[in-house]
């Protein structure tokens, strides 16, 4: 019997999510996501853009004030998208929060702030660190780049190609992804 590689774990799957939302976002100076998760599930996702029915930063361009972009950050639209209170959920973030969006999860009672990769402009950055200590909210980067997220996607895939699994049974390579879609086989991928 082939041994199929093991699951995610929750914070792993919501790390995910959160860069499967930052896909949604039209602002490419950062296209960020975030999931809050409490009790072991999804409670809240958004990504960071302008108020649905505002053009957005792919139609109009950026639109800055003190070399930020206006955008809603992808931590309060998930805080105004949230099923439930955030009290004692963990925040899961592609890119440095800001000083903003920490003071916002802290206030709405996160209890734990993971984020992947980096943001250099990310607004009082300095100060983001010394907050959470003071809240005693551990605040964890959990990788620097997106080499975390990429080796998370493919354990989801090369889970998936085992038996029972989406991709069961589809040839390798469907799964050369530097290939454009023309080139694959049409019946098969």
């Amino acid at each position: 019997m082939v041994e199929r590689p093991s699951k995610l774990s929750k914070n792993e799957f919501f790390d995910l999510l959160a860069a499967l939302f930052s896909s949604l976002s039209s602002c490419f100076r950062l296209m960020t996501g975030t999931v809050f998760s409490k009790n072991k599930r999804i409670v809240a996702a958004g990504y960071n853009g302008p108020p649905a029915g505002i053009p957005n930063c792919e139609e109009v361009g950026h639109r800055m004030i003190d070399g930020h972009c206006i955008t809603i950050h992808g931590e309060k639209n998930a805080e105004m998208n949230a099923l439930t209170d955030l009290n004692g959920g963990t925040s899961h973030t592609i890119g440095t929060p800001c000083i903003d969006c920490v003071n916002t999860l802290l206030q709405a009672g996160i209890t734990r702030i993971r984020y992947i990769g980096s943001y250099n402009n990310s607004k009082g950055k300095e100060y983001i660190e010394e907050l959470c200590c003071l809240k005693g909210v551990p605040i964890i980067q959990v990788g620097t780049d997106g080499s975390y997220t990429l080796g998370l996607l493919r354990r989801v895939i090369d889970r998936l190609r085992g038996e029972g699994g989406i991709f069961h049974g589809l040839p390798d390579e469907c799964f050369d992804f530097r290939q454009n879609e023309e080139n694959l086989p049409k019946q098969l991928c």
